[in-house]
């Protein structure tokens, strides 16, 4: 099993366990190597054994939570790892899968805490490293991820294209857009066939304020057809920018054509209508998005703005209220109720929703100048 040899090892174990069935070691070494064969039906069979015989045993618990992996039912793979993990805290394999697990689960601070656990005791090990960088990304610990991700550009095999985007992405959103860009090049010269690495490029190409190339990478990356919806939004918005609208009109169309159950499009071909001030066309399609998924409030906030530019306040006001019916929390649903307060001359009452809107998020820049203002 040691030289991955799996099938000579099971032939192997398949002896021990005829000879010595009380012998719990010799299901653990089958179930180990089944589950490296992806026999994962098989491994299950020695693990009932062993939850029979040796339930106490870590090791037990490690492999149910390896074949959980297998099946992607993360929430199993944990509970069996915590099981492990509490009786041998320091076991660098199930801190390791305990990473893993925990990224897959959404849990970005539980994942960054155990890999950088695993990589600080194991040997150099990039697919960790990336992963560990990428948590990092989603914790929006910039530095961090790149610390980690740096040094695998001295590794030949280290930089492809998933290490140059997450590089690229690091540095992106640290403010070097520059850098950033240039790495996301990189990665989509790898990997041309790779929509997501040409949108972060476009990405890239937008911060620098070269939407021309934006326009131009985004137009590839839709044309790859893997229904990416992020580089069609990115394409319609690139297109408004450079008052292209008829062409944001067109992207927006076209992505109605091949996603017609979700309300984005629709949203979009309106946004590429109200920046033409083509109001009627605009409400039309906004309320469309509604028609699709009720629950979409970028649409209702977007029927909002539209009815400020077509100053009717009121139905603005009315819009703004659906939001917080549906979401109570929507910052943003706040400020417009105290715009329209505000325009009404409505101090107390402005200045009462902008409270409301720091309360509900403290952290939230634009709650605090309004409010200073």
């Amino acid at each position: 099993r040691g030289q991955g040899k799996y099938p000579e090892a099971v032939a192997d174990f398949n002896v021990v366990i005829e000879q010595a069935p009380h012998d719990v070691r010799g299901y653990i070494g089958r179930a180990l190597a089944n589950v490296a064969l992806g026999k994962k039906e098989e491994a299950r069979k020695d693990i009932d054994v062993l939850n029979k015989r040796a339930d106490q045993l870590p090791i037990t618990h490690y492999l149910a939570a390896l074949v959980a992996f297998q099946d992607q039912d993360f929430d199993k793979a944990s509970r069996e790892l915590q099981l492990v993990l509490r009786s041998a805290p320091n076991n660098y394999q199930a801190q390791l899968l305990y990473g893993i697990v925990s990224y897959a689960r959404g849990e970005y601070r539980i994942a960054e805490d155990y890999l950088a656990r695993a990589l600080q005791r194991g040997q150099a090990n990039f697919q960790l490293a990336k992963l560990l960088g990428a948590s990092r990304l989603k914790l929006k610990n910039y530095q961090g991820a790149l610390e980690v991700l740096e040094p695998l550009l001295e590794d030949e095999a280290a930089v492809d294209a998933q290490t140059l985007a997450l590089l690229g992405t690091a540095y992106m959103l640290s403010g070097d857009s520059a850098k950033g860009t240039e790495y996301m090049d990189q990665a989509v010269k790898l990997a041309p066939d790779q929509a997501f690495l040409r949108t972060q490029l476009a990405a890239g190409h937008i911060a620098l304020g070269d939407t021309e190339s934006a326009i131009s990478t985004l137009q590839a990356a839709v044309d790859l057809g893997q229904d990416l919806i992020q580089a069609d939004v990115l394409l319609v918005l690139s297109y408004l920018e450079r008052k292209h609208f008829e062409k944001a009109v067109q992207a927006a169309a076209d992505l109605e054509q091949r996603m017609p159950d979700s309300p984005i499009p629709a949203n979009l071909t309106g946004l590429a209508y109200l920046a033409q001030n083509k109001l009627e066309e605009a409400e039309m399609k906004f309320n469309e998005a509604l028609s699709i998924d009720a629950d979409f409030v970028v649409a209702d906030m977007n029927l909002a703005r539209l009815s400020m530019a077509a100053e009717k306040p009121e139905e603005a006001r009315r819009h703004y209220q659906d939001v917080l019916k549906k979401q109570p929390d929507h910052i943003g649903a706040m400020l417009g109720l105290a715009s329209v307060d505000a325009a009404a001359g409505k101090q107390d009452e402005a200045e009462r929703w902008v409270t409301k809107a720091n309360q509900t998020d403290p952290e939230a820049l634009q709650p605090i100048l309004v409010l200073a203002d």
